[in-house]
């Protein structure tokens, strides 16, 4: 969700490739409501029929269907399995292609992106870096890179985009976010709950 949140508040800037795929395609309207208008542009972009209008090798195939994917899902795989876009681009693809393909021995996590690379840099890296302390030292001084101005609330989504966000990017969620499928997933329960 925070991916997502991301990728809308930098369009908002009228910056980054989704925003500038979907300005070329004619829907740049989708920004014009500004960070209230972020539900009705992730309904869109989870939208398995609009994959292609964000990148180009995000086949609808790979995200229509139950075990289709997300744009956040699709960007990481590309990443962590090298040639995954060429095996399938137009059909889902098999947890047999990512595992046999999958190349990462380890996760950063944007939000905790700083003591990751140190965490990496100490560990994995080390062998690598003349000067570690000095490494580290500019790691925790650099200054972030690519900051969004915009703030965009995900408190007010409608329950189909959460139930569409969960199925999309589960595979994400389950790996790298478990503690975050559950407190969407109690959410969903609370709203289900109150309607009559």
């Amino acid at each position: 969700l925070a991916v997502y949140q991301s990728l809308y508040a930098y369009g908002l800037e009228r910056r980054g490739h989704v925003w500038q795929r979907l300005a070329r395609a004619g829907l740049a309207r989708l920004y014009a409501p500004g960070p209230a208008g972020f539900a009705q542009w992730l309904a869109f972009v989870l939208d398995p029929r609009h994959a292609a209008l964000l990148d180009a090798t995000f086949a609808p195939g790979l995200a229509a269907g139950p075990a289709g994917m997300g744009l956040a899902t699709w960007r990481f795989l590309r990443l962590a399995c090298p040639g995954l876009e060429r095996l399938a681009p137009d059909y889902g693809i098999g947890a047999d292609a990512i595992a046999q393909r999958y190349a990462l021995d380890a996760v950063l996590r944007q939000e905790d992106l700083r003591e990751n690379l140190a965490s990496l840099a100490s560990t994995h890296l080390a062998h690598c870096i003349a000067d570690l302390p000095a490494g580290l030292a500019w790691l925790r001084e650099a200054e972030p890179v690519n900051v969004s101005q915009a703030r965009v609330a995900a408190d007010a989504l409608p329950a189909a985009v959460l139930q569409r966000l969960l199925q999309a990017d589960g595979l994400i969620y389950r790996n790298f976010y478990p503690e975050r499928e559950a407190a969407i997933r109690t959410r969903l329960a609370t709203v289900a709950t109150a309607q009559p």
